[in-house]
């Protein structure tokens, strides 16, 4: 096979893209002599709490997530884990409805006065790439789609092929 292996795992009729952004996982803390197993009356194990993981649900960029993994180890929290954020997208191509893979990709033309994060369809036929829109991280993630695509391009209709009830 020729070329980059795609960053986004195709689950038809969806794509899992991955983008930079992250959360934290750990383990729980537990006071000193607290229950963390609940067994029945013949020793069967019915809940674990050394098996429990905790998801912080605050976003952090690649650049603090680092500081805040370190942070949280200092302050007794064990298995401290960084969880890479998906974008979930159609595996049809909004542009030309063909299957594709979908990429973000930095557009760098000195023209521009920032660098945008381009959102684009890569395809085994011509043409290779289709423009769908570009991406903003600050804040909440936004797909800004380009000009004539519906709004619901990437949505939910147009993965199953059909509108929900």
């Amino acid at each position: 096979m020729v070329g980059r292996k795609p960053k986004a795992k195709v689950r038809k009729p969806t794509a899992h893209l991955p983008i930079e952004l992250y959360t934290v996982s750990y383990s729980p803390q537990f006071p000193r002599g607290a229950k963390r197993e609940i067994r029945d009356d013949d020793g069967k194990l019915l809940f674990s709490a050394r098996q429990m993981r905790i998801r912080d649900s605050r976003v952090f960029t690649k650049d603090q997530i680092e500081n805040v993994i370190k942070a949280l180890v200092t302050v007794g929290y064990q298995n401290v884990e960084a969880v890479q954020q998906k974008i979930d997208l159609p595996s049809k191509c909004p542009a030309c409805k063909r299957e594709g893979t979908p990429a973000i990709t930095i557009d760098k033309r000195q023209d521009l006065k920032e660098k945008k994060n381009r959102l684009n369809y890569n395809h085994t036929s011509s043409p290779k790439t289709c423009y769908v829109g570009t991406v903003n991280f600050e804040g909440m993630t936004q797909i800004k789609l380009k000009q004539g695509l519906p709004i619901n391009s990437l949505g939910y209709a147009n993965r199953v092929g059909e509108y929900p009830l």
